[in-house]
């Protein structure tokens, strides 16, 4: 009964990760984006958590942490590609050191392609290297038997809705 009762919490997490992370593509300025991102991330730990996934409660804790660092460095308008080296490190750590196979992979890939996206590119890009990101997660969720993870298609539509949504706006 525990198994069941922890698929259906995570099922339920899944399903409010979605919610706020759809909502988050549309926001234009990148500081909105990656507020609503940072609520977004809590459910996503507590999901995998509950499908017992380690390798992907601690990547996306890392993520976590890094969005309140690209959240400050972005409302500050500061660099600071140090955090960007020492996050890949830690990705490429807990990696090697939490290997579940390919899902394992998969949630890098995903981790790496956000983690690009928040630190370096502005909200149009942000949103195309989601697309990417969340193919990889997609993927993922299915080798972790979360099979509300199909959802995800949602997020890639929202990324492409977005996209086209400001495409005529050349700041963004």
């Amino acid at each position: 009964m525990k198994g069941v009762t922890m698929n259906i919490l995570g099922y339920v997490l899944t399903v409010f990760n979605y919610l706020f992370y759809c909502i988050s593509r549309f926001k234009k300025e990148k500081h909105q984006i990656l507020y609503i991102d940072i609520i977004s991330k809590l459910f996503v730990i507590a999901s995998l958590w509950a499908f017992n996934s380690m390798s992907g409660v601690y990547m996306v804790a890392i993520q976590l942490l890094l969005l309140f660092v690209v959240y400050y460095k972005t409302k500050k308008n500061k660099k600071w590609n140090i955090g960007f080296v020492l996050s890949m490190i830690a990705f490429l750590t807990i990696a090697l050191l939490q290997y579940e196979g390919i899902s394992t992979i998969l949630m890098l890939l995903s981790s790496i392609c956000i983690i690009i996206g928040n630190w370096y590119l502005k909200p149009q890009h942000m949103r195309l290297i989601g697309i990417a990101a969340s193919c990889f997660y997609l993927a993922y969720c299915m080798t972790i038997k979360n099979y509300v993870g199909i959802l995800e298609i949602f997020v890639i539509i929202s990324n492409i809705s977005a996209y086209r949504m400001y495409l005529k706006d050349k700041k963004i």
